[in-house]
């Protein structure tokens, strides 16, 4: 039998803007917590961010679970880990989210997000919600590099680029 046939109106709605407004959704968590929550200190800062995407991945989950919202549900997920790299990258380099002291701590903490993005990915194996997540990193850590000495932000996104790695030799 062959795959049924899609609309534009299907594909823009299911699809692009969906995978556009999960993008946006990210890049206004990045924006938040260096501008909109001045009002926080930093472990607040984390605290709403993990918060949020931890949130974001539960609702992932439960929407992936049912078969008419499986699309959305993959959409959160993957935003949800690029929020959640995003929280942790910030805790270690963003001075206004800084709550790791220590250049080990940071770099350490975002071997535990990368790999956790990892593990989930290799038991998951659905590779569009992987690369849609990955590209969601890449974003945040992109804005983030307009405010960031190089070097940290390239620290991150060696991490991100390990990970990636890992993942493509585990699947084969």
């Amino acid at each position: 039998s062959q795959p049924p046939q899609r609309n534009l109106e299907d594909f823009l709605g299911t699809q692009l803007f969906l995978k556009v407004g999960v993008g946006i959704l990210v890049i206004g968590v990045v924006f938040a917590m260096g501008l909109v929550f001045q009002m926080v200190g930093p472990i607040g800062k984390v605290l709403l961010g993990y918060g949020g995407g931890l949130a974001l991945l539960g609702a992932g989950i439960s929407f992936e679970r049912k078969e008419r919202f499986r699309t959305f549900g993959r959409a959160l997920i993957a935003g949800a880990w690029g929020i959640l790299y995003f929280v942790t990258f910030a805790a270690g380099f963003v001075e206004t989210s800084r709550v790791f002291h220590t250049r080990l701590g940071a770099v350490l903490a975002l071997l535990v997000a990368g790999s956790a993005a990892v593990s989930y990915s290799l038991r998951y194996r659905h590779e569009w919600t992987t690369i849609f997540a990955f590209l969601l990193i890449h974003l945040s850590l992109g804005i983030a590099a307009f405010h960031l000495p190089p070097a940290q932000n390239l620290t991150a996104t060696l991490i991100v680029a390990l990970a990636i790695a890992v993942l493509v030799w585990r699947r084969g």
